[in-house]
């Protein structure tokens, strides 16, 4: 089942539904994996070097106007701003932000900006370049001068209002489609989890296995803490389903999936693997950053298929963020052919050279 269209054409996601039957005679159930984009604002994400909007299928005027060059421009001349206001000292930790309400500082911004855009918030951040990637490159020769501090703008934002409705128009269609199911649910970039919380209670059919408040307590020492909660989280979530779940420590899978070189990009809540003892199954709820081509078919080739293979029952389904060319895209396909792994692959809507979908062992 991969039902799309309603879904993308009103720009409630910008990624396909994917769907497993997983087939165990009279225990068979149910897996559905949901993108529900986080907050879709139109914001700077300076460390990437790019302007960012996480609903990237919905139209947006004002991403229009934001040109390239400009971005540059406004990246390459930051610093001056900070060191203008004796910012580059400020106490900081890494992961953090703190907002800035000096209406001099946002003018200043706007300034540089060039286009005739709005700016919603902005953030102080610090980020030490970590690795020799062109993108640490391209930030310390920006923001060596002010101490590594950097603002993260965001031009627009998206209300939680509007948020919490996409969330319910999921959540509805879910719990048609799931009737009379026994079924597991996966969400990936859920934030803010507490307002997406918000409506899932009025879901009693569905239970919230992970995250729950307990496990996230544990990370914080029992206090909620800004830096947890403004994460992006996958959600796991049942439906008449009675068997126990087990969440599993992080492994070389989970690792691919959030490091990029020696570098961390994915927090510990947006790559999770679980095990279904009753059913012998290895569940991973993935969203992956970019992978492209060569890299992806040699790491397939020299861990990724023999890591699979120690599990007798696996799969890996969500935004896998595999980006392919023909060739390679073929190469990939009769790699897994070869090994008896089986596939199901989606282009993104908005890149069609991109893909997720889901690998499995049954």
């Amino acid at each position: 089942m991969n039902d799309n269209t309603f879904f993308l054409d009103n720009k409630i996601i910008d990624h396909n539904i994917i769907y497993h039957y997983f087939d165990d005679k009279k225990n068979a159930f149910h897996i559905y994996s949901v993108n529900i984009a986080q907050i879709s604002d139109l914001r700077t994400m300076v460390i990437f070097n790019k302007i960012n909007k996480f609903l990237k299928t919905a139209p947006n005027p004002s991403s229009d106007s934001i040109k390239k060059k400009n971005v540059n421009f406004l990246m390459d001349n930051m610093h001056k701003i900070i060191l203008k206001y004796q910012l580059e000292n400020m106490d900081i930790e890494e992961g953090t932000k703190k907002l800035i309400v000096d209406s001099n500082i946002i003018l200043d911004l706007r300034e540089l900006c060039i286009d005739d855009v709005k700016i919603d918030y902005v953030y102080l951040r610090k980020y030490t370049p970590k690795t020799k990637s062109r993108n640490d490159e391209i930030f310390k020769s920006r923001f060596e001068p002010c101490n590594f501090r950097y603002f993260d703008i965001i031009f627009e934002e998206e209300s939680i209002e509007s948020y919490q409705k996409r969330i319910k128009e999921i959540m509805n269609y879910l719990n048609k489609v799931t009737e009379n199911q026994k079924c597991i649910i996966l969400l990936q970039e859920i934030n803010p989890i507490l307002n997406a919380y918000d409506v899932l209670q009025f879901y009693p059919e569905f239970s919230i296995i992970d995250p729950i408040f307990g496990h996230l307590m544990k990370y914080n020492h029992g206090k909620i803490n800004e830096k947890i909660f403004s994460k992006s989280f996958n959600v796991l979530l049942t439906k008449n389903f009675n068997h126990r779940i087990k969440k599993m420590e992080n492994d070389k899978i989970i690792d691919f999936f959030s490091f990029k070189g020696n570098e961390k990009q994915k927090n510990d809540f947006q790559n999770i693997k679980y095990y279904l003892p009753k059913f012998k199954l290895y569940l991973y709820n993935i969203h992956s950053f970019l992978f492209s081509n060569k890299k992806i078919i040699t790491i397939m080739e020299t861990f990724f298929i023999q890591e699979m293979k120690t599990m007798e029952k696996v799969l890996i389904i969500g935004d896998l963020n595999f980006k392919f060319t023909n060739i390679y895209l073929e190469e990939f396909k009769d790699l897994l052919d070869k090994h008896s792994i089986k596939y199901e692959l989606f282009s993104l809507p908005f890149s069609g050279s991109t893909y997720e979908g889901k690998l499995y062992i049954q």
